[in-house]
This record gives structure tokens, sequence and C-alpha cells, in this order.
């Protein structure tokens, strides 16, 4: 494995067998690469295992999703090494039962250390011992490197966070200051007592536009990793620091970034490879993977609206206005949700966000969906430098929900990238569902189904008889005595089975809407029938 100099602050192999919680493990084969590096921790057990691996990372796993597929064993450490995994933790006593020769061969053959975990090992506090070595490596290393002033020091290793910096910077420099910390998504701004009167009456987001116009910019930065940008307000009362102590605070800030990150990443990681598992892997055992969700804080059986969105700088934007816009956007995306009492959770993908919001017992969703669009008419002009694009579904409940929530959030994502505008919501598309979904003859038959239901089942007389007086009620746009004369009955039937069809279906047939739905809906269940399914019912 090539080494490389940004490693070196972390641990490698031989360091972390060391840690009390894997002193008990079995060394199987990659005795002379001890010495790689680790960047971090990676527990998968999904069939795409491969999809999410970084390199430089250890894998820790049970084999659970391969362990009776031949081939995807055998194709198991060559994959891991095209990866430039540092090395893999196997514990396979509950479904491997032992680790296969030609494992331990490959391994060897690769330069991968693989490692047997004893049966009685929990991950997560491999993850905890891991995690908290690179987090002590990466603490000493910043302290090494960078000669952090001993006050500034103490106040991140406290446990301050942005704010407090935020506040210490101000009373240092007598400006007010913003920090954004791209690497978190946040955005923490302090004004000082001399700029109150400037910023009074303003928005928190009128507040950072006129504070990032007036500044002066400085990146926080170590080396080529970029942890985000320090704004200190430009005015003549600022006492300005000197570039020795500047240069401190802005190797400091990076301390509570990382330790910020450090604790959040993990959980996050886990979660965020579990969504992505239920929603693109065939789920197989809805139970097992509801515990799952459960251990990682996770519930299923909650209604989750799924948002797939993707932002693009737009031409003309400098690329520190187009980061501080997309950090500010999901800061904003977040807080919005969390406010209104829903939980949120972001996904990055290779191209683009999977937004999973759960939503709280007893949701009025009509009022959300306004809110949601409120907020999206904001877009343009509170982040100018972006072209958003997001594609809402509908709420569902349970696994199988959060699959279908997908499917829809991606035919509404795909109708926003086709037209100018940035918000689709599912429940809003009317036919083009039909048009952007890539099975159309699977969405009309869903379409059928929500609006017609069990009427549907046009072997049960019942039925024909319900169906064919909502066409009547219909084309006769709801006049009672044309519907009564044509289907030859009684305008009390008639009233009786209109009030039937409007509780079976859930409909309300005086709302356009809902009369244009089952319109479409009758018109399309009406061409994947045989024409003798609706007999003539003059007599």
């Amino acid at each position: 494995m090539t080494k490389i100099n940004e490693y070196i602050s972390y641990p490698n192999i031989a360091d972390l067998l060391q840690l009390p919680v894997l002193n008990s493990c079995t060394l199987l084969a990659g005795e002379k690469y001890l010495d790689n590096h680790i960047s971090g921790i990676n527990l998968s057990d999904t069939p795409e295992y491969q999809l999410w691996l970084q390199p430089y990372e250890i894998l820790v796993t049970s084999c659970f999703s391969i362990h009776q597929d031949k081939q995807a064993l055998s194709s198991f450490i060559p994959t891991l090494a095209r990866k430039e995994i540092s090395a893999v933790f196997i514990k396979p006593h509950q479904y491997l039962r032992q680790i296969p020769d030609y494992m331990i061969a490959q391994a060897q053959q690769f330069h991968i250390p693989l490692i047997e975990l004893p049966p009685n090992i929990r991950f997560s506090a491999i993850t905890k011992a891991v995690s908290d070595e690179i987090m002590r490596r990466h603490t000493l290393t910043l302290n090494n490197v960078i000669s952090v002033n001993r006050v500034l020091t103490e106040i991140i290793i406290n446990g301050a966070g942005l704010p407090e910096i935020a506040r210490m910077i101000s009373n240092l420099t007598g400006s007010s200051v913003l920090i954004s910390d791209i690497m978190n998504g946040r955005q923490v701004c302090q004004i000082s007592s001399f700029d109150e009167k400037t910023f009074l009456g303003m928005t928190w987001q009128e507040q950072t536009e006129a504070l990032m116009a007036g500044s002066h910019i400085h990146n926080i930065q170590i080396d080529d990793t970029m942890f985000g940008y320090l704004y200190l307000y430009g005015n003549e009362h600022a006492s300005y620091l000197d570039a020795e102590i500047l240069k401190q605070i802005l190797h400091t800030i990076p301390l509570e970034i990382t330790r910020e990150h450090s604790i959040h990443a993990t959980l996050n990681n886990h979660l965020s490879q579990f969504i992505l598992h239920l929603l693109s892997d065939q789920i197989i055992d809805e139970a097992w993977e509801s515990t799952r969700a459960q251990q990682l804080g996770f519930s299923v059986k909650d209604a989750h609206i799924i948002a797939l969105m993707k932002e693009d700088q737009r031409p003309g934007y400098d690329d520190n206005i187009c980061e501080f816009h997309r950090s500010l956007l999901f800061n904003n995306i977040k807080s919005h949700f969390l406010h209104a009492g829903i939980k949120i959770h972001v996904v990055n993908t290779d191209t683009g966000h999977i937004i999973v919001l759960t939503l709280p017992p007893k949701q009025n969703v009509a009022n959300l969906y306004k809110q949601i669009e409120a907020f999206a008419r904001t877009f343009p002009s509170n982040y100018a430098a972006l072209e958003i694009k997001i594609g809402l579904s509908r709420p569902h409940e349970g696994i199988s929900g959060m699959i279908q929530g997908r499917r829809e959030a991606d035919i509404a994502f795909q109708a926003s990238c086709h037209s100018k505008q940035d918000l689709f919501i599912f429940d809003h598309l009317g036919i083009l569902r039909f048009i952007y979904s890539d099975n159309p003859e699977y969405e009309v038959s869903n379409f059928i189904q929500e609006n017609l239901k069990g009427l549907t089942d046009i072997s049960q007389p019942r039925n024909i008889e319900l169906l064919r007086t909502l066409e009547c009620y219909l084309d006769n746009q709801g006049n009672l005595k044309r519907i009564s004369e044509e289907l030859y009955t009684h305008y009390n039937t008639i009233t009786y089975r209109l009030k039937t069809i409007q509780k079976l279906l859930d409909k309300d047939l005086h709302k356009s809407s809902d009369r244009f739905q089952l319109n479409l809906a009758l018109r399309l269940f009406h061409s994947t029938v045989h024409p003798e399914a609706f007999p003539s019912s003059s007599p």
C-alpha cells in the first residue's frame, strides 16, 4: 500500500492491535504490513459495501450479506485491495463460521492485514476505541504542528463550541465575526457591541449577507484541508490582530470543527449507509432491518418523506460565495425542519443528496407542503450562487414505504431537472408522474389503484355498478337528473351510490382536483381492461 504523508498523524494497524479492545484478536495474514496507516473505520454488512469504502479505512464486518455467495466471497479481498483498504477485521462466528483459507491467502497476496475478531466483541466498542485513538492523534498533531495560543487551546479542550470561539475572537478584535464551518455545515455569527446599531432590525440571513459584504475573509485551512472561512467585519473601530495571532486563531478553529465532525461523523455515516441499503438493496427480512434501524436511533415505522436534491454552482460566482451559500442552504434546511418538529437526515451521494424527513404523528401534510414551497421560493434570492433542484415524495410508513418514497422523489426530481422550477412535489405532479417515470406502466397501475382502490376488482358486479355511476357523474358534470335518466336508476339510489363512492375512495366529488384525479384514473382503467368488462348499464 502506498504511504502518504497526509496520514502520518493517523495510527497504523500495529497501534490498533495494542488497544485493549483488540488485544484478543488473531492476525491471520499481512503481518508484514501492520504499518499501514488508517484514516477511519467503516462498518459494512451490505451487499454493495464497495460503494461506501474510502482509501486507508479499516473495514469491520461479519460478512452477513455475502456469506452465502461464493463468488462475492472470492472477490471480497481483491475488491478491498482495489479500494486501498488498510486492513479488514472479520467476525466470522455467526455467519462464516470460519474464514476460508483462500481469503487468508488473498489477503497475504494483496498485502492486507486480515484480523479475526472473537465472538464476544462488540462493533460499537471497536468503533469507539478506534475513533478515540484517531481523535487523540489528531489533537496531538495539530498541537505539534500549530503553535496555538494557550488560552485558545484551553477554550477548545474545555469543550467550547463555535459560538464561544466567535465571541472570543470578537472580543479580541473588537469586530463582528462570522465563522463558516463547511465541514459540518454550520455558520456562527457574533455581532460586536460597536456594530449593534448597524445590524439592528436585520434577520439572521440579512446579518450574514451584510457581514460578508463588509468583511475581510480568511481561509480556515491546514495544508490542503479546507475547514471553512473566518469573516472579520472591517469597520474602522476593529483592531485587527497581528499576523501571528491571526495565524494561531485560524489554526485553532479546526480543532473544534474536527471534534464536532468526529462526534457525528461515525454515527451519521453508519445511518447513511443503512438508509442507502434500505433504498437500494433487496430487503429480505424487514423485522431484522427494523431492529438494525432502532440500534441506529432510526424508526422505519414512522412516516417519512424522501427528497432528492442537487445543487450546482452557477456561472459567474466566486467559489467562496458558492461554498458559503451551500453551507448556509443546508444549515437553513436543517433548522427549518427541526423548528417544525421534523427530524432530518441528509445522505450525501455521488450525484447529490437524499434527504429523509421523519414526520411527527398527526402531521398536517398539506400545510407542510405549503411551508416547503414557500421555503423553495427563497432559493433564487438567498442562494443565488446555486442552481437547486429538489424532488419530494409523499409521506409513507415502513421500509416498503421508504422505497416507494424514493421512487416518487426520483420522478419529482426528474420533473424539476427538466423545468425551470426548483421544487416539484410528487403529490402535485398530475400527469407529469407518468411522463418522468422510468416505468410508466407501473406508474399508471399505481395511479389507478391509489384513486379507484378496491373498485378495480371488476369481478364484483357491485364495483362495476359504482364505477359506471362515477363515470356517468363525471360525464354529466354532476347533474343528478341526467345521471338518473342515463342509468335508468332512481334519484335517491344515485345519491346513495355517490356517497358510497366518496367514502370508499376517500374523495370529495365537490372538489375539482378530486374529480380530475378520478376522471383520469377511470380513463386509464378503461384502457387497461377488455371492453366487455364494462357492459352497458341500460336495460
